[in-house]
């Protein structure tokens, strides 16, 4: 079903934030009013200049500009090289799957989220926050390509679309188990090293 994945995990997010999350924590009121926005608005589209877009999507890519608004000249650069190649590969891969389905063996969703997942780890290793934002925007951005060139054969195509939100969401739960291998693979070796300190 389209929309589980995106619908899964939001469910998930505005519980731990709204009842789990201690009351101290800073960002806890914004998330959990994001996430309940993003829920009432996921089954709205919005009809502009002749292009259809998910109305989640489209808030979610306008949070998005916000947060980039606030990185510096540098980092800005750098982004916008990135979300540009995020955008050509995203792009690229809807396009093949368009003109050779025969190389989709799995569940589409899951594909393009590992796939975007790969890809933004090459581009930025560290930050979580500038990897969602690079993959969100260039994906986005990816999808608004792809429906321009559909128009041609005048396919209706919708910009962010349920299955577009499984994949953001996908890969979104990929981030976060990374990030928690991560930890726990670091905290084993700050542990191991704390013991052969005191052996030694």
């Amino acid at each position: 079903m389209s929309g589980f994945y995106f619908i899964f995990l939001l469910w998930s997010i505005w519980i731990i934030f709204t009842f789990i999350i201690s009351k101290q924590y800073k960002y806890r009121f914004q998330v959990s009013l994001i996430t309940l926005l993003l829920l009432i608005l996921f089954p709205y589209k919005v009809h502009f200049l002749n292009v259809t877009i998910q109305l989640p999507s489209l808030v979610i890519l306008v949070i998005c500009y916000f947060y980039l608004s606030a990185f510096s000249y540098s980092k800005k650069l750098y982004m916008i090289l990135s979300i540009f190649i995020m955008m050509t590969g995203f792009t690229g891969s809807l396009l093949l799957e368009l003109y050779d389905p025969v190389w989709i063996f799995i569940d589409r969703r899951l594909l393009l989220g590992f796939f975007v997942f790969l890809l933004v780890q090459f581009l930025y290793t560290r930050s979580i926050k500038s990897q969602i934002i690079c993959t969100v925007v260039g994906t986005l951005q990816g999808e608004i390509v792809y429906s321009i060139i559909l128009k041609k054969w005048e396919f209706p195509y919708t910009i962010g679309s349920w299955d577009y939100l499984d994949v953001c969401a996908i890969f979104l739960l990929l981030i976060m188990l990374w990030a928690l291998i991560n930890y726990v693979l670091s905290n084993i070796s700050l542990k191991n090293s704390v013991e052969k300190e005191k052996q030694g």
